[in-house]
């Protein structure tokens, strides 16, 4: 049986690290976690591929895979993340860096906005296809936010999760072209007549 859960308990106990060093909540692996998760299923294939070998000597066909040819296409090739510490803003109102962030994804910004305040965040992203990364809350101030790319008409993002199980990293597609462009992206958190959060981790550009 595989379990990742006593595994990671019995390091724990030995002192080797904390459960925050694999996770970032109660449940859910971050990226060192996950590193654990495929080692696990690597041995367990590994041990089942030996078994069958011992058992009734049968030669079990291995097949390469070439990994230069991508299974959905390259469309996002060479993807990278834009954040306060890459990109540079044009305007900001009300909009701070938060270098903390949320889950694995920092150095973005975040805004409290009081009643009847304004705030608002302009940057210019090259790119063929971009995604705006935000936080999803399950918090009633979790704002509702404006984005208007190169002038087009806009789009409302609700970054409430209501009735949801927790807060996550959500997406939004904001541009898909076959090339290569300067985009303008503006972002503006809605007025809603009462204390609201709002959480932009970056910008996801390829």
């Amino acid at each position: 049986m595989i379990s990742f859960r006593d595994t990671v308990h019995s390091e724990i106990e030995k002192g080797n690290f904390k459960w925050g060093d694999v996770a970032t909540d109660e449940v859910h692996p971050n990226d060192y976690g996950h590193f654990i998760i495929s080692e696990l299923l690597i041995d367990f294939i590994k041990s089942v591929l030996d078994d069958i070998n011992k058992t009734d000597n049968t030669k079990i066909d291995k097949k390469e895979i070439d990994f230069e040819s991508t299974v959905f296409g390259e469309k996002y090739k060479n993807g990278f993340i834009e954040n306060n510490k890459c990109l540079e803003v044009s305007k900001i109102e009300g909009f701070i860096k938060d270098n903390e962030g949320f889950q694995v994804f920092q150095d973005g910004w975040k805004c409290n906005l009081e009643k009847g305040k304004t705030a608002s965040l302009s940057v210019n992203i090259e790119g063929k296809n971009i995604f705006l990364l935000y936080k999803k809350s399950i918090k009633e101030t979790a704002a509702e936010i404006e984005v208007i790319v190169d002038e087009n008409d806009p789009i409302i993002i609700d970054t409430y999760f209501e009735d949801g199980w927790g807060d996550y990293s959500a997406t939004e597609l904001l541009v898909e072209s076959e090339n290569i462009s300067n985009h303008k992206i503006q972002i503006s958190v809605v007025d809603e007549e009462k204390l609201t959060e709002t959480y932009i981790m970056g910008f996801l550009a390829s």
